[in-house]
């Protein structure tokens, strides 16, 4: 059984903190890794069975997509984008240019872990939601929708919204997120830094406008990557939450939460990085910096998931309190594996 570290139950709940009774309920959908999986993005919507289908035959060793995968926002994309974020804080600004900007970090990422022979493989994706794509269920490949993804139709804007002088209210939140996960704030001024070295030198000057669109998408899937298509609508943001899950082993279900009507955002950070790590040593990352910079880099995603929200009360609102953040398992326990592994 895992243990669930969230604040204690003695005391009143902090404005976007789940209780852990509403992480209790979900432990039943976090299930330990003993074959390939995805890694897609933390959304709380399922995959499509054609999409269940189209990975199966692209990798029929991955467990099934509507069993489990590996999630952080953005998936591809947010893994690619976090790597740059840690690489700068290691190394500095001139990280961006040794690893070829976004681009390059993205490639780099993909072609490494793809080539994971392990049982604990994470095979990166980018994901799409049906309302957006072909009626068979498939990608549309040269469409004028957008692409179903806030994290990718935002790559730039959630640094933006950290970086930005009138954001005071979600990094003072980040900042918070980042005690109640770790214990402390280290690391997230440097992260900070770093989200402004990526604006300005890894988005080809597009900065805030940065975004990974349809034909970014095009490109992906004419070298042969699938993209995950996802089912429904997400679940109301008063209803529902953004569990970081640091139990290294384990990832979580989408499709099981959904079945039992207990749909959440799920962030695998732990075993991500270990996946990341493993088959990027040469960049010499610490456990600690790149697990520091997925949860900063979600406080803005949550922001902009409930501003997106149907409820007229959300709508607009870009506060991250407003979709609940909670974790499972223990980061600094999960960091000191990862460091002794290296």
């Amino acid at each position: 059984m895992s243990t669930v570290t969230n604040i204690d139950t003695s005391t009143e709940q902090a404005a976007g903190q789940l209780s852990p009774e509403f992480i209790a309920e979900r432990e039943a959908f976090f299930v330990r890794q003993e074959a390939p999986v995805w890694g897609a993005c933390g959304d709380d919507r399922p995959a499509t069975e054609p999409s269940v289908a189209a990975l199966a035959a692209a990798a029929p060793e991955a467990t099934p997509a509507n069993e489990a995968y590996a999630s952080v926002f953005g998936g591809a994309a947010g893994m690619a984008k976090n790597i740059m974020l840690a690489g700068i804080v290691t190394h500095g600004p001139q990280f961006v240019a040794e690893i070829g900007g976004f681009e390059g970090a993205y490639e780099t990422v993909v072609q490494k872990l793809l080539a994971d022979k392990s049982d604990q493989a994470v095979y990166p994706l980018l994901h799409s939601a049906a309302g957006n794509e072909n009626e068979d269920g498939s990608f549309c490949a040269h469409g004028s929708a957008a692409i179903g993804c806030a994290y990718c139709g935002g790559v730039g804007a959630t640094s933006a919204l950290l970086t930005d002088e009138a954001s005071s209210l979600i990094r003072d939140v980040a900042r918070d997120d980042q005690v109640s996960i770790f214990g402390d704030d280290q690391h997230v001024d440097d992260l900070l830094a770093a989200h402004t070295v990526f604006l300005e030198s890894a988005t080809s000057g597009q900065g805030k406008d940065f975004v990974m669109d349809r034909p970014a998408y095009t490109a992906q899937v004419e070298k042969g990557r699938p993209v995950m298509i996802l089912a429904g609508t997400h679940a109301s943001a008063k209803g529902t939450g953004v569990i970081s899950n640091f139990e290294i082993g384990t990832v979580g279900s989408a499709g099981r939460a959904g079945e039992a009507g207990k749909d959440f955002y799920r962030l695998d950070v732990a075993q991500v990085t270990a996946a990341l790590l493993r088959n990027l040593p040469e960049l010499e990352l610490d456990p600690e910096v790149l697990m520091r910079a997925f949860v900063l880099d979600a406080t803005p995603v949550r922001a902009v998931l409930a501003a997106h929200d149907a409820d007229p009360e959300l709508h607009g609102n870009l506060d991250p309190r407003k979709l609940g953040n909670g974790f499972r398992g223990d980061a600094r326990a999960a960091i000191a594996t990862l460091r002794s592994a290296a």
